[in-house]
């Protein structure tokens, strides 16, 4: 038989027995959302079935047999039912939900690489298309295959017992995870980062959450010996994010038309300082996706050589061709984006920051400024809230003054801070912040 009049790799029995295991125990579903998407479903009737799961999931609410049953009657009629039944012949356990979900993924990638190979056969054949944006098209679609094989964190349930020595190590030593100095003191009182936390800043444009997160990395890598991996098209070219972390360092002006600028002996010692915590990502503009991005950090942070990622800002990456391909909404790909990221920081036990804009603010009826903005307030996604670890606001209250406002919005644990709002002053020459007195609890 021709491969071409083959047909696609599938396992239908196995998207059954996953499917039965996510209806039978409301735990696995939410452990299999974390693993599978519908792609990893072949059959069209166990894509729609996956997908009424899954909004149930997200609405609180677990899809029995019989929620499901009727679910799917009420959204594709009584022709839903058969199908439905039929998972009930599946004798799937929930302890062996990683290995079934490990053969869709196997499946998936099969698919995968016929369609990667399809498209790159179709575009070689076109003349009209030229080469090189063949080639980029073949490297986005292995991106999205090596997406795909990433590993997920084993399923297991931890026995309490198990951890009485941890317990008792951290009651004599602390938090194995405790938040490091910020280098400000009134900044350490409402907020300490922390490895293994997804960090989102978000501001309203210009009010200097940029700045701000160039020195709070410049202060890390000062006083923690922290290495950055970052990605920030907003610093363009890298040659002026040089300059602002030269700057830093220096804690004077790096350019020579500025009175008490820094020496050439000092800038050579700067240079040497930053060329040992931090690396510039860049992307082509045809590769600027999520994907592309975790496929470049993955080596260094596997290997240990790197200790944080910044992306800065959000919406410099664009949709990945997989969610182009699938009509996936934005909501929907920010969470699923945020989740990866979140099990990227874990996994290594990295800092990792998003900054990210707010949609167009509005000022309040009469008023002359702009009311402070919330995650909730990022665009498209109320999973900026939900999802961060922790969560701050840079906000400049008044345009004229080099003063911010860091809005501390949410904090996971209470070892790493708490809800409050400090004031920190901007000193242009260097670029550093210096503490302000005021401070309050809550916002």
């Amino acid at each position: 038989m021709n491969l071409l009049e083959k047909s696609m790799p599938s396992n239908p029995e196995m998207e059954k027995t996953v499917l039965w295991v996510m209806m039978q125990y409301s735990q696995a579903c939410t452990e299999a959302l974390g693993m599978v998407h519908e792609e990893d479903f072949y059959q069209s009737w166990h894509k729609k079935i996956f997908r009424v799961i899954e909004e149930e999931n997200l609405a609180g609410r677990h899809a029995d047999i019989a929620a499901l049953t009727s679910l799917m009657v009420a959204q594709h009629g009584e022709d839903a039912l058969d199908p439905v039944l039929a998972l009930a012949d599946s004798v799937g356990v929930h302890e062996n939900l990683p290995r079934y979900i490990e053969f869709l993924h196997e499946a998936t990638q099969r698919r995968r690489i016929i369609s990667m190979a399809m498209c790159a056969l179709q575009g070689a054949h076109n003349e009209e298309t030229p080469i090189k944006e063949t080639i980029a098209a073949a490297e986005i679609s292995f991106g999205e295959i090596y997406t795909a094989s990433e590993i997920c964190d084993k399923a297991d349930i931890v026995a309490p017992s198990s951890l009485e020595e941890s317990m008792l190590e951290i009651r004599e030593k602390g938090l194995r995870n405790p938040g490091v100095d910020t280098g400000w003191q009134n900044v350490n009182t409402y907020y300490m980062p922390a490895r293994g936390m997804l960090n989102i800043i978000s501001g309203i444009p210009s009010h200097g959450k940029s700045s701000y997160m160039d020195a709070l990395s410049f202060n890390l890598s000062r006083l923690h010996g922290v290495r950055w991996l970052y990605f920030s098209p907003e610093n363009y070219p890298i040659q002026q994010h040089m300059q602002k972390l030269i700057e830093l360092y220096n804690d004077k002006p790096f350019s020579p038309l500025m009175s008490s600028h820094s020496s050439p002996e000092e800038n050579t010692k700067a240079i040497k300082f930053i060329d040992e915590h931090y690396g510039f990502i860049t992307l082509p503009d045809n590769q600027n996706t999520l994907d592309a991005l975790m496929r470049l950090v993955d080596r260094p942070a596997k290997e240990g050589r790197a200790d944080g990622l910044i992306i800065d800002p959000w919406n410099s990456l664009s949709p990945s061709p997989a969610a182009k391909a699938r009509n996936q909404s934005e909501t929907r790909e920010i969470g699923e984006a945020l989740l990866r990221l979140r099990r990227f920081a874990r996994r290594y036990n990295m800092f990792l920051y998003i900054l990210a804009h707010p949609h167009k603010m509005l000022k309040p009826h009469g008023a002359t400024k702009y009311d402070v903005p919330t995650l909730y307030n990022i665009s498209d996604s109320a999973h900026w809230y939900n999802m961060a670890d922790n969560g701050l606001c840079i906000y400049r209250e008044d345009m004229e003054k080099d003063e911010i406002a860091v809005y501390i919005q949410k904090i996971k644990y209470k070892a790493h801070g708490k809800i409050g709002v400090v004031n920190l002053r901007y000193i242009k020459h260097s670029g550093r912040f210096e503490p302000m007195d005021e401070e309050k609890e809550g916002w």
